[in-house]
């Protein structure tokens, strides 16, 4: 699918009928008979004009895309590794390697380019990404049918159960601060190195590029992810984070600049998954070399949403890191708040398992034994609820 946009605000098409209206920042891409509606933030009006004066979207990956699937992959004697230029004979093909790690999202689309030498090394970029990604994979996992993932750091243990075949992630007291209604756990991240975290975005930025345009283009970016040379600094990834009521399925934007000559870099990828928005200026494009060696601004594209009622309850908050450091991180820090409106819950029910007891009363934090997530709508019979929290903790001990 190739997507255009226009350099002002009147109406063009292009392709297979594709309509994009700037102006509105509503953009139609007609693919097979189905249409992707995408919106950006109204927020960041000013931050989509900038970007869109310098960039065109080129294409748009969504989890499942049938060029990635299991049948369009190469038999093995004619598969050469993307990452190490090695082909059948010199390496193997033998592992089943996906296009995108499922720590965001990827459970379908699949990589022929990829040979198992290659796949194990670049294997640690992904635990250093999932450390950094930190407790919201298990949170936002609660919405998904499969079991969510458990998390184990400092100052935080959450244990993933299923109760009746609902997703649930049970979290001690000793890691929960309350101040009146608002709860709040801080804990540390599991230690992880950024330029671990850099390089698994890299990889998956040139598995999603072409084939030919990889090899042409990036034989440097290739070079760096092989472990031949560092990045004192400069390795910047910009991105939003939402609320943790959000839970976007796997997509990326592939952007192109328009002018070759102009002196920011020539892709910009956006991987949307979960409740985060990460973007990735590819480096070393051997046509943007030249200019390195002077100071240059890098547009952001603004945040983008594919369901406007996802938009409309999250406000993204933005950042801009450098994950140039080889130095391990080990302290860092998150923390996640959620406010309980009080008037809301006046008629709330409190069950007490050793008295067996339900009793309607007024919200009250003070004597909870543990902190209990489920997925929004799940309602549950609280005596064989408590009966099953009671059977786990006693397993626990």
């Amino acid at each position: 699918m190739i997507v255009c946009f226009a350099g002002d605000k009147k109406y063009e098409t292009c392709g297979k009928g594709m309509l994009i209206k700037l102006g509105d920042i509503h953009h139609f891409c007609a693919m097979e008979q189905e249409t992707l509606e995408i919106f950006h933030h109204p927020g960041f009006i000013k931050r989509a004009k900038d970007f869109y004066e310098s960039y065109d979207l080129k294409d748009v990956i969504i989890t499942g895309n049938p060029n990635f699937s299991k049948r369009k992959m190469r038999k093995r004697q004619d598969r050469v590794c993307r990452f190490c230029d090695r082909g059948d004979g010199e390496t193997t093909f033998s592992n089943l390697s996906h296009l995108l790690s499922k720590h965001i999202g990827n459970s379908n689309m699949y990589s022929d380019f990829e040979c198992d030498e290659c796949n194990i090394k670049f294997s640690s970029f992904e635990d250093d990404l999932a450390a950094f990604l930190g407790f919201s994979r298990s949170i936002i996992g609660l919405n998904k049918d499969k079991m969510t993932p458990g998390f184990d750091a400092r100052r935080l243990k959450a244990k993933s159960r299923s109760f009746i075949g609902d997703n649930i992630l049970i979290i001690a007291p000793e890691d929960v601060n309350r101040e009146g209604n608002k709860t709040s756990i801080t804990y540390t991240k599991n230690p992880f190195k950024p330029s671990g975290v850099y390089k698994a975005l890299l990889k998956y930025a040139l598995s999603l590029l072409s084939e030919e345009g990889v090899k042409k283009n990036y034989h440097l970016a290739i070079s760096y992810l092989n472990g031949d040379g560092i990045i004192n600094n400069g390795a910047f990834v910009t991105g939003y984070k939402l609320s943790f009521g959000v839970n976007m399925p796997l997509h990326i934007y592939i952007y192109e600049k328009r002018d070759k000559n102009s002196k920011i870099p020539t892709h910009i990828l956006t991987f949307n998954f979960q409740n985060n928005m990460i973007t990735l200026p590819i480096p070393w494009h051997k046509d943007d070399i030249h200019f390195y060696q002077t100071p240059f601004d890098i547009p952001i594209p603004p945040p983008y949403f594919t369901d406007p009622k996802v938009m409309d309850i999250s406000m993204p908050w933005s950042y801009n890191r450098d994950f140039s450091s080889e130095q391990e991180i080990r302290d860092e820090e998150e923390t996640i708040t959620t406010v309980i409106n009080a008037e809301s819950l006046k008629d709330a029910v409190s069950y007490d398992p050793a008295t067996d007891e339900t009793v309607k009363r007024p919200y009250n934090p003070s004597g909870f034994k543990y902190i209990i997530l489920t997925r929004e709508g799940v309602t549950v019979d609280p005596k064989a609820f408590s009966a099953f929290i009671k059977e786990q903790m006693e397993k626990n001990n």
